[in-house]
């Protein structure tokens, strides 16, 4: 009886020690993101912060333009952008894109790094006006000039810092 206690508490152990402390959040409980599909794109939501990004895998084709900046989060809004020269620009991510954590906030990329808030990144890809996307972007989330940063579906982002 006592060597079968064992082995199940040994088990046990074992199984524990395989479990992945990456999905927990700040408070150590389970972080669950959702998807909603809108339109051609995704909202991913993980507790307070939300990201947008391409529904659909695409063909590899798109805008032959540089997106690059800071990333950073807007409380209020609960949305994350990068800024670039003291504006901020909500980001389409490439599809695929996840949210790891919330707190603090942890992105996983389909087709990169993992990233971070404060990281620089750089990609493929192009720029709109907010009010062309089917999902409700907060007012505090974009600038004055109300573009969108938007990597290609298949966009490979570089992070550094």
């Amino acid at each position: 009886m006592i060597r079968e206690t064992m082995t199940v508490a040994l088990v046990l152990v074992v199984l524990a020690s395989c479990a992945d402390p990456a999905g927990e959040s700040a408070d150590g409980t389970d972080a669950v993101s959702t998807r909603q599909a809108i339109g051609d794109y995704e909202q991913v939501t993980l507790g307070d912060v939300r990201l947008w990004a391409h529904g659909i895998p695409g063909d590899g084709s798109g805008e032959g333009a540089i997106v690059s900046g800071t990333l950073g989060l807007d409380v209020e809004g609960s949305c994350l952008f990068l800024e670039r020269d003291g504006q901020r620009f909500p980001v389409v991510w490439p599809h695929g894109t996840e949210l790891l954590d919330d707190d603090p906030v942890r992105i996983g990329l389909s087709n990169g790094p993992e990233v971070t808030v404060g990281m620089q990144l750089e990609g493929g890809g192009g720029s709109g006006q907010a009010a062309l996307y089917p999902f409700g972007i907060p007012d505090s989330c974009v600038s004055s000039t109300g573009e969108v940063a938007r990597f290609n579906q298949q966009s490979p982002i570089q992070a550094s810092g």
